[in-house]
């Protein structure tokens, strides 16, 4: 009898999220910058859905309490066309909201 085997690959957007929380969560923003323009050059071949990762670290850095960094990845949201925009919008907005309001106030939302 043969049995079923799963193979479960990583791929370049579970890797650079794996990479990036931790920075996210010790604040460093220029290693972020940094890990995040290797993973977005093209040059890298690496396929990576950006508006998943844009909310998956949005709202990771509001529940963080790291400010710093959500507005540097806020300043990404103008780069994202408009459908991307629309993908992104509705965690967008709660993560805006957690930062200005939970965050300020010191208490954490997961």
């Amino acid at each position: 009898m043969a049995s079923d085997i799963v193979l479960v690959t990583s791929t370049a957007e579970d890797r650079l999220l794996k990479e990036v929380k931790p920075l996210i969560q010790q604040g460093k923003i220029k290693e972020l910058q940094e890990r995040w323009k290797l993973y977005s050059d093209p040059n890298t071949n690496k396929t990576i859905k950006w508006t998943s990762v844009f909310q998956k670290t949005i709202l990771y850095a509001a529940n963080r309490k790291q400010a710093a960094i959500f507005d540097w990845i806020e300043t990404l949201y103008d780069k994202f066309n408009e459908p991307d925009r629309k993908e992104v919008d509705r965690v967008y907005s709660y993560a805006y909201f957690v930062r200005h309001n939970v965050v300020e106030e010191g208490e954490e939302v997961d």
